[in-house]
């Protein structure tokens, strides 16, 4: 499976399970411009390479208070898929500014980690 299925999968999913008035965002963080001079005025633009793939802010009526109030930001990889050097950087700079970060690998790794922070819906399975 590629990154962009699993991306697709956990997208689709959540729109399902999330909770009334919660936000999904990807900030497309890769160009299929490669130039030097397209990278250079993404960056003036405030692109942050490394960036993770998904902020989901949640309503505070579904968040659990076992953890701080802060986005939760997903860097989703394949199950062989690795970290690179910007996404590690950034990864750790968003979570010194308090930022829930985490990669998630399948459906199932996204389900346990945001059960942590907030209240799913729960849906049946056919």
């Amino acid at each position: 499976m590629k990154e962009d299925d699993v991306h697709i999968s956990i997208v689709e999913w959540f729109e399902v399970v999330k909770p009334l008035g919660a936000v999904l965002h990807h900030s497309p963080n890769q160009s299929w411009k490669s130039n030097v001079s397209w990278r250079m005025k993404e960056k003036r633009l405030g692109v942050r390479f490394g960036f993770p793939d998904l902020i989901i802010f949640c309503p505070m009526d579904f968040w659990k208070w076992s953890h701080h109030y802060a986005p939760i930001l997903l860097e989703v990889k394949t199950t062989k898929g690795i970290i690179s050097e910007n996404q590690h950087n950034c990864i750790n700079d968003l979570k010194n500014a308090d930022c829930h970060v985490h990669v998630v690998r399948s459906i199932d790794d996204t389900a346990e980690c945001l059960t942590k922070y907030m209240d799913l819906r729960h849906v049946g399975r056919a």
